[in-house]
């Protein structure tokens, strides 16, 4: 939203450096992902736009509650917890 100039938050935290979370470009370039559940890299594959799947994370998504964000609805359709 920030980057559409449609959200201008007066503070916000960069969590890019915590280790904990998992980018849509580390799922896209996972080689077992890809065999065992294939499903999650397509979806990530159609998340955004590159530089939102190299920065954003899994959990990130997850947490946001936008219904247009496909991430939601993969790991439903997966029954991820």
């Amino acid at each position: 939203m920030m980057k559409i100039r449609l959200a201008a938050p007066g503070h916000f935290a960069d969590i890019i450096g915590i280790a904990a979370g998992t980018s849509q470009a580390e799922i896209l370039s996972s080689g077992l992902l890809g065999e065992k559940c294939p499903s999650l890299p397509q979806a990530a594959a159609g998340i955004a736009d590159p530089q939102a799947r190299n920065c954003g994370a899994v959990g990130d998504n997850r947490a946001n509650g936008d219904p247009g964000d496909d991430c939601p609805a993969i790991m439903m359709a997966l029954d991820a917890s």
